[in-house]
């Protein structure tokens, strides 16, 4: 029984292990990306941590960095213009992860992506209607009204509002 016990403990912490050791691969080619000094994200480096956080994901499922990492999956693809990728990546934390905080703001950047770089206006005010559905108090709350108002607007009406507000 101590031998089962014993094993039991070295493999838990050997798991832990394990997933400290990708935390760190993780964190040192994102801290070795924010330490350029040309503000530029080369797109290998953006589509390699990018795959880091979806392999870290598929391993740890249930690991507390999974909503999270997924959020940065998704801006390294929206970073390289793989919108159709980043949007999976947030339908992935909306579905798997419905009770995360970072499920409301999936959903809004989700929308926002079909809105502003795929201009599928259509599902963009689906989305956004479901977000004040599910979120009507959250601080995107006025931010998603507004976008659902100026949606079908041309760039002409955009301009007229806006010099109209100035």
């Amino acid at each position: 029984m101590k031998n089962i016990i014993f094993f039991c403990c070295f493999f838990f912490v050997g798991c832990i292990n394990t997933e400290q050791k990708k935390i760190q691969l993780i964190n040192n080619l994102k801290n070795d990306i924010a330490n350029d000094t040309t503000f530029f994200i080369e797109p290998a480096k953006a589509e390699e941590l990018r795959d880091l956080y979806m392999l870290f994901v598929d391993e740890y499922p249930i690991s507390l960095n999974a909503p999270q990492f997924l959020c940065d999956a998704a801006k390294m693809s929206a970073h390289t213009h793989d919108w159709y990728k980043a949007i999976g990546l947030y339908e992935k934390v909306i579905t798997e992860y419905p009770d995360s905080d970072l499920a409301a703001q999936a959903l809004f950047t989700k929308a926002f992506i079909l809105d502003e770089n795929l201009n599928q206006d259509n599902k963009a005010e689906m989305l956004y209607n479901l977000f004040l559905k599910r979120y009507p108090n959250h601080e995107l709350t006025a931010s998603v009204v507004e976008l659902i108002d100026i949606l079908y607007m041309s760039e002409e009406e955009l301009l007229a509002r806006y010099n109209k507000k100035r």
